[in-house]
């Protein structure tokens, strides 16, 4: 997962976007390890290293949302704020108690890790506007890599004007083709 991070890395540096100056230096494996057990969650390898590479992005109010971006649309949870949201899915919302938030779109949308299982962590898309949540990467790996992918291959791009944006079609058959098992990307 090294070589997929340093190249999301390097990506947000060469398109100066704002994300490589505000992606937060990442946590101690056991402080993760520790913050999700404490909740019930069984922190698997790939999300102990997800947050060993950042613990998030810097949202402070002078921010612009479209400088946060991991990815168009969607910016990293840090722990703490994923732990926050978690606890209010659970406890007000009583959504799933192995859910845990990793990407906020800033309008009701994550994209989540199911954490009931240390051995296999799928990653889903959830909305309070649908009922389902359909399975977008089998794994945090299999994220990581579409995302590195959609980068190297210029999907992901920064436009005249400074936004980051993507080429949607282009990203949607990539994703598709990356992650062949998940119905999120075969959706009409």
């Amino acid at each position: 997962m090294t070589a997929l991070m340093t190249t999301i890395d390097e990506s947000l540096a060469q398109l100066q976007l704002g994300a490589s100056k505000l992606l937060r230096p990442g946590l101690p494996a056991q402080t993760v390890t520790e913050e999700l057990t404490a909740r019930g969650l069984r922190p698997g390898a790939d999300l102990i290293a997800l947050y060993g590479w950042h613990d998030g992005t810097n949202s402070d109010p002078d921010v612009l949302l479209n400088d946060m971006y991991l990815m168009p649309g969607y910016y990293l949870l840090s722990l703490a704020e994923a732990l926050e949201i978690y606890d209010r899915f659970v406890n007000e919302y009583h959504e799933n108690s192995s859910w845990l938030p990793l990407l906020e779109d800033n309008a009701g949308g994550y994209v989540f890790v199911d954490c009931s299982a240390i051995d296999h962590q799928p990653v889903y898309d959830f909305n309070f506007e649908n009922v389902e949540n359909k399975l977008k990467h089998n794994s945090i790996r299999d994220m990581l890599a579409t995302l590195a992918a959609a980068f190297t291959q210029g999907i992901f791009y920064k436009d005249g004007d400074g936004w980051f944006d993507m080429k949607d079609d282009a990203f949607w058959k990539l994703a598709a083709k990356m992650n062949p098992t998940a119905q999120y990307w075969t959706e009409d």
